[in-house]
């Protein structure tokens, strides 16, 4: 994002979805509060890169922005990639090298 003349990236991993979760933020709350959710959605994406920048400012950003509606959208995306990453999504697929586990009881 170029805001300003200052270029600002979104971006999520692992630690900075664990700092969004500890803010409070739950995904399951899009449908009950969109807006807190996308607000704080889109201020801890703004965190990995820009782990300074204020919720206010980050609001003053999405603001100015067009296509909300697939920022958001890919915002979303972001954070899911993580999630998936996280809980072995593609667990299909063995890897050499990789641990196996198998359930004995």
């Amino acid at each position: 994002i170029d805001y300003k003349g200052k270029e600002y990236t979104l971006e999520f991993n692992r630690n900075s979805v664990k700092a969004l979760e500890r803010s409070g933020f739950n995904v399951s709350e899009f449908t009950t509060k969109p807006v807190s959710t996308i607000e704080a959605l889109f201020h801890g994406a703004l965190k990995m890169h820009h782990p300074a920048i204020s919720r206010d400012k980050a609001m003053e950003i999405y603001n100015t922005l067009n296509h909300k509606d697939e920022l958001v959208g890919k915002v979303i995306e972001l954070y899911g990639s993580v999630i998936e990453a996280f809980t072995g999504a593609d667990a299909d697929k063995e890897t050499e090298g990789n641990a196996n586990w198998d359930a004995n009881f």
